[in-house]
């Protein structure tokens, strides 16, 4: 008898735990920096083991870009993914609480503006020596960027001014982290390859970052 107590209090205790709540998200999507995406379709969608089941909710914006969801199911709802026009614009790992504000989701490819500097720790280059680097600012024959190479002898300073750069690989967006998404640049003397460094890319920036290539 004291079994079939305890199975039945755990019983309701895991039901109680697992009782349906209501989850609501809203955000704006926006076309560009300045231009709301009005009338756009899309989804929040989650994957296996995200929530009690997987989700698909619809939405359409309104004139204004602002879409609103809500969702009544079992467990949390606190992992998921806004989809639009075609791709995951948006990725959302732990969000917790019942009401979930994105904000802003732009649907538009950041781009960004930087100078380019050489921080010279190793003065024995020669005008024999070749810096190579990935230059995302000056397109060619339809690419994105092309190789830029600098004959040494190298000097500290800016050398170069990279205006409006796209990261065309910037989608999905993790929420709450959008300077994570960063643009990939290698470099190196005499070698194509020796160094990688990471240019953050939020959207709707337009202030000029610098980004030194160290010349050891």
């Amino acid at each position: 008898m004291r079994i079939l107590l305890m199975l039945i209090t755990f019983s309701l205790l895991l039901f109680s735990c697992m009782k349906k709540r209501t989850t609501t998200i809203e955000g704006i999507l926006m076309a560009s920096c300045d231009t709301p995406a009005a009338n756009v379709t899309g989804y929040i969608g989650t994957e296996e083991g995200f929530a009690s089941e997987p989700l698909n909710l619809q939405f359409t914006t309104d004139a204004n870009g602002y879409f609103k969801v809500s969702h009544t199911h079992r467990g949390y709802l606190e992992k998921f993914h806004v989809f639009a026009q075609g791709k995951t614009v948006l990725k959302i790992w732990n969000l917790p609480g019942a009401v979930k504000d994105l904000g802003k989701i732009y649907l538009n490819i950041p781009t960004v503006c930087y100078y380019l500097a050489l921080d010279v720790q190793n003065t024995s280059y020669t005008e024999l020596d070749t810096l190579t680097y990935y230059d995302w600012g000056y397109p060619q024959n339809g690419a994105s960027h092309w190789v830029k190479k600098v004959a040494g002898p190298f000097q500290n300073g800016i050398m170069d001014t990279v205006i409006s750069a796209p990261n065309i690989n910037a989608f999905p967006v993790s929420f709450g982290n959008n300077s994570a998404t960063r643009l990939n640049l290698t470099y190196g003397v005499n070698v194509w390859d020796a160094h990688t460094i990471h240019i953050p890319t939020p959207h709707c920036v337009d202030e000029y970052q610098t980004v030194t290539l160290v010349i050891d």
